[in-house]
């Protein structure tokens, strides 16, 4: 089952939340994922929607000095089905937070890292091109996503070869970007140009897709022997 970006959204504050609210109801058969990115190394305290539901930490790449960033996912809740989600990340502290949030369907079921293809690998830096972290995937045509964000530098970054952007990633105190494609099984490149030579951080990894349900086995075809098509004609 091939993997569809339904629906996305973002937005970017300088306080202790950042917010954002999808455009369109969510669907029953789908994922949330949401990429936050801060300009400080404070771990979220959660990330939440209107009826605290809790979203699932898959990974993070966290850094003071070139800004963090992390990565949650959940499948959508009994109380978000046919409503416009609200998705709020909170802080410990106040910094520059952003946050994308995806709805994406044909992604595996379940709320916890098994989710994922492997672990998320990061790579940090200071140059105008990221790099490409060191990232495997196990599969072809899983949803393969790599995540960016900086020590504040309102960059818009362009895509590596082969990616989409994100239509509402975010440019504004701390970035949060986001590009996607299929994953080949193997090694993956991945990362971002554009990117603020103050300090960066990216993190790279797949989500598997969903189980195929098995058909019925037929039944084996039985050819009649001899001695029973001459009995029958006797």
């Amino acid at each position: 089952m091939a993997w569809n970006v339904v629906q996305s959204q973002g937005a970017n504050f300088f306080g202790l939340s950042v917010t954002a609210t999808f455009g369109s109801n969510a669907s029953s058969s789908s994922k949330i994922i949401a990429v936050v990115g801060s300009d400080w190394s404070d771990t979220p305290t959660s990330v939440k929607d209107v009826a605290t539901n809790s979203w699932t930490l898959l990974g993070s790449a966290a850094s003071t000095t070139n800004g963090s960033v992390w990565l949650y996912g959940l499948d959508v809740p009994t109380g978000d089905i046919g409503i416009a989600p609200v998705i709020t990340a909170l802080f410990p502290s106040s910094n520059g937070q952003s946050i994308v949030i995806q709805e994406v369907s044909g992604l595996l079921a379940g709320n916890t890292s098994a989710m994922l293809d492997g672990s998320p690998a990061s790579l940090t830096g200071t140059a105008g091109t990221t790099g490409s972290p060191s990232y495997s995937s196990t599969a072809s045509n899983e949803y393969l996503l790599c995540m960016y964000a900086d020590k504040g530098g309102a960059v818009t970054v362009t895509a590596a070869s082969g990616y989409t952007l994100d239509a509402h990633n975010q440019a504004n105190f701390s970035d949060a970007s986001a590009e996607y494609k299929n994953s080949t099984n193997g090694s993956e490149s991945s990362g971002f140009g554009g990117a603020f030579t103050t300090g960066w951080t990216v993190m790279t990894v797949a989500f598997k897709l969903a189980a195929v349900a098995g058909g019925a086995t037929p039944s084996p075809i039985v050819s009649p022997s001899a001695a029973a098509i001459h009995a029958a004609n006797w």
